[in-house]
């Protein structure tokens, strides 16, 4: 099996070696100008998009409408500033799968482009590798203005969603924290942090032993 490809986008050359270190475990590329991340996109097929959102020339909502334009299945995860919060937010209505918000935690990052390898179809496994799952295609969606309610709901829905998902493979995996960690692509010290952050045990996942 192949290493799932992420391509990182950013004009800013540190921001995209901090972010590829990151996603070490992965098959990662980078690009930092948004113009030659689209050219990229259309001669190269990538798993996750992980793209800042201001950049001079073609900006991280152009690399999202061309990602989407070449395959559905391509999920898009934007770096934004806390500024420009509520563009991502609205983003998420055009095909978006998630933003981090700079400074990010590399947690975060961890996290968003795992979940959204499961939605991709070929979901993180042990090392990185792509694993047959469910693929989810997003519909594109006028760009609206978004209101403080609307936000807060976003953030809920993806803080659920984090949730489901590593309750999710915590359960597959019986609480095993290490094969857990290897299907999210994210050493142990990682996973119990967010474990932590979204109250969940592992030894609640725990299958019962036989009587």
């Amino acid at each position: 099996m192949s290493l799932a490809s992420i391509l990182v986008v950013d004009d800013r050359p540190s921001v995209c070696e901090f972010v590829a270190s990151i996603l070490g475990r992965y098959e990662v590329a980078t690009s930092t100008s948004g113009s030659q991340a689209i050219k990229l996109i259309g001669s190269a097929a990538f798993d996750v998009i992980v793209t800042d959102v201001c950049m001079p020339g073609a900006n991280g909502y152009e690399v999202l409408l061309a990602a989407k334009d070449r395959s559905l299945s391509t999920q898009v995860v934007l770096m934004t500033a806390y500024g420009t919060v509520s563009d991502a937010v609205a983003a998420m209505k055009q095909g978006a799968f998630d933003y981090i918000q700079k400074p990010f935690d590399p947690d975060d990052v961890l996290l968003a482009v795992a979940h959204a390898l499961q939605a991709t179809g070929s979901g993180a496994c042990a090392g990185g590798q792509r694993n047959e799952a469910e693929a989810v295609e997003q519909t594109s969606q006028p760009r609206v203005a978004v209101t403080m309610p609307y936000r807060k709901m976003i953030d809920a829905a993806r803080a659920r969603a984090s949730r489901d998902y590593l309750a999710a493979i915590l359960r597959e995996f019986g609480g095993n924290v290490t094969r857990t960690a290897e299907r999210a692509g994210m050493e142990r010290e990682n996973l119990h942090r967010l474990l932590r952050r979204f109250g969940l045990r592992a030894e609640d996942f725990r299958h019962p032993r036989p009587s």
